[in-house]
């Protein structure tokens, strides 16, 4: 069945968010493309850049639990990447003084290198693909965007389920 016919029994509104959910996807999937082509120069993956961001944006050691919450994914696959990162020498586990099992991880000397090479790579696509848009549009997508999450985050499957 098409998508037009699958829409038909839809709301607007739903319509509208069904086809947001598609385009989202569709652009998620775009972006790790071009994470990994841009990045793979500095010897990074856009899994692997995203990880080292997320420590770097965050300012503080995190744990992997931390981090996977952060970026919307599983412990299991950040902590994946995390070994990888440590066996590089980008990244070390620390013991966490709040917790025995879940260790800090933090960036090395080597990291903050490479944290260097991923901002100089992001700010040169970011500043080349902006330039192509307006202030307000891309604000006003960041806006939809970050309401969408906080609702969604708030609500839970059971909330969906128990509304029929």
């Amino acid at each position: 069945m098409s998508l037009e016919k699958i829409l038909d029994e839809f709301s607007p509104e739903a319509e509208a968010l069904v086809r947001l959910n598609l385009a989202i996807s569709k652009l998620n999937g775009i972006f790790l493309d071009l994470g990994n082509e841009l990045f793979r120069p500095i010897g990074m993956t856009n899994a692997r850049s995203q990880v080292m961001g997320a420590i770097d944006i965050a300012g503080v050691p995190l744990t992997a639990a931390q981090i996977a919450r952060n970026m919307g994914l599983s412990r299991q696959s950040v902590q994946r990447i995390i070994n990888i990162l440590v066996d590089d020498g980008l990244l070390v586990l620390e013991d966490n003084p709040h917790h025995k099992r879940a260790s800090l991880v933090k960036i090395t000397a080597a990291g903050e290198e490479k944290i260097l090479q991923i901002r100089e790579v992001l700010f040169r696509w970011s500043e080349q693909v902006a330039s192509n848009f307006k202030i307000g549009g891309l604000e006003q997508g960041l806006g939809l965007l970050q309401s969408l999450s906080d609702y969604l985050e708030q609500s839970s499957v059971s909330t969906f389920n128990n509304r029929g």
